[in-house]
């Protein structure tokens, strides 16, 4: 699965670069898109053969159908082909998930934080059973019930 499964897809921008091409150059850069989009690094390799089987098409349809359309839309950089406006959405949405994934855990670290009206108990994590029972003694021992008497009322 891809990382961001979603293909952010901006019609108006498409519509107007790619008016120009035939139903079926649509669906081959739709496909194009796609590939790039799923596989990691937002590239795919500059392999013929490779984008063919992934495109399930012939030689002779890369030759015809494929290669314009990579050549008029994607950059070729020696070993890789990728998409300028995929790469930049790519990389704002990393930025993005990154925010959130802080923001996060900004809000669950605070959560973590033990709060100092919090039972005494609670301090010490995960105590064993033997010490939570000797700390309960003490608690009780703690409490003033003569205090507590005056403000509980009793009907």
């Amino acid at each position: 699965m891809a990382d961001f499964p979603a293909l952010p897809l901006w019609t108006d921008a498409y519509l107007s670069d790619c008016g120009h091409l035939t139903f079926t150059e649509h669906g081959v850069y739709m496909r194009l898109l796609m590939l790039i989009w799923r596989t990691p690094g937002c590239r795919i390799p500059n392999d013929q053969q490779w984008i063919c089987r992934r495109l399930r098409c012939s030689d002779d349809e890369f030759q015809s159908l494929v290669q314009p359309i990579i050549e008029e839309f994607c950059l070729a950089t020696g070993n890789y082909i990728s998409q300028k406006r995929l790469t930049k959405q790519m990389k704002w949405l990393e930025e993005k998930s990154e925010q959130q994934r802080a923001r996060a855990k900004s809000r669950w670290d605070k959560r973590k934080k033990v709060c100092p009206e919090d039972a005494g108990q609670h301090r010490s994590g995960n105590a064993s059973k033997s010490k939570s029972k000797s700390k309960s003694k003490s608690l009780e021992e703690d409490i003033d019930y003569e205090a507590l008497e005056g403000r509980i009322s009793v009907q």
